[in-house]
């Protein structure tokens, strides 16, 4: 399972949230290049409608995960009496940012970024999100609620995460976009299954980047305001360039990357637009 987004969702009352493995016991590809945005998870209840064994990944637990490549969780909210992860082999090119999450201890323990094994937060992202740094900022600018920020020292200070005790007076821009919510539901769409290796262009797109080719700079002119998040990805479906700006345009620098052909995706809110890069020197 490769290239699928999970956006404008509003899952309740489960006893477990979302498990993405990387692979199953039938050889195939890894699991690679999911988003997962602007979505709201709320009672996300282990005692309630759990399994009833409160040591294991599905009572209440958020995103139980596994060796897939390049997951990226954006802007969310999240509301659950379990941990936020329950990672359970290490995974490359994961990314966790701008979501509201619950961070409280459950009954069996668990609490936060976890994985078996590991203690939460530092431990557990250095073992099994192992590209994850402060200077990347692959886990920032999150609201953990009841959390403890002792746990996540190694990601500070350019991963500006916040542990408020409550949801109270939190920062709105962080999390669930709730006009971009329900808009979504406004709208239907017919979505059509289609194979192809080529770019399709949205019929009416609001990021442009240029030049095309690019060097060793790439200026993105978006409509949106506020923050826009950048990934370039390349041929293997591995992020290989991440960052985010707020002011348009944005001269980025690209410097570090090979010549060759990448896809690079932008997220603006619950926005999301993709285009073709194209570097030659």
């Amino acid at each position: 399972m490769s290239d699928v987004t999970i956006t404008n969702n509003i899952v309740r009352n489960v006893g477990a949230g979302i498990t993405i493995s990387g692979s199953d016991d039938i050889p195939s590809t890894r699991s690679s290049r999911i988003l997962i945005a602007n979505n709201l998870f709320t009672n996300i209840n282990g005692p309630a409608f759990g399994d009833g064994n409160v040591s294991g990944p599905n009572d209440g637990t958020f995103l139980k995960i596994g060796n897939p490549e390049n997951v990226s969780v954006v802007g969310n909210t999240i509301e659950q009496t379990g941990p936020i992860t329950w990672a359970f082999k290490p995974i490359s090119g994961f990314v966790f940012t701008k979501n509201v999450a619950n961070c409280f201890r459950s009954v069996g323990g668990y609490q936060g970024i976890y994985g078996p094994g590991k203690a939460e937060g530092n431990g557990t992202i250095q073992h099994y999100f192992p590209d994850i740094t402060d200077a990347n900022r692959r886990f920032s600018d999150n609201v953990l609620i009841g959390g403890n920020a002792s746990r996540y020292t190694e990601f500070g200070p350019l991963s500006m995460n916040v542990f408020p005790t409550s949801a109270v007076g939190v920062d709105a821009s962080i999390g669930l976009q709730r006009d971009d919510l329900d808009s979504a539901f406004a709208r239907k769409i017919i979505c059509e299954a289609t194979t192809s290796t080529v770019e399709h262009a949205s019929a009416t797109p609001h990021t442009w980047i240029q030049p095309q080719p690019a060097s060793d700079h790439l200026l993105i002119t978006t409509v949106y305001y506020g923050n826009t998040t950048y990934h370039v990805v390349d041929a293997t479906g591995r992020t290989v360039l991440l960052g985010e700006f707020v002011a348009s345009p944005a001269l980025i620098n690209i410097s570090s990357l090979a010549t060759g052909t990448y896809v690079i995706r932008m997220i603006s809110g619950s926005t999301i637009e993709t285009r073709t890069l194209s570097i030659l020197r």
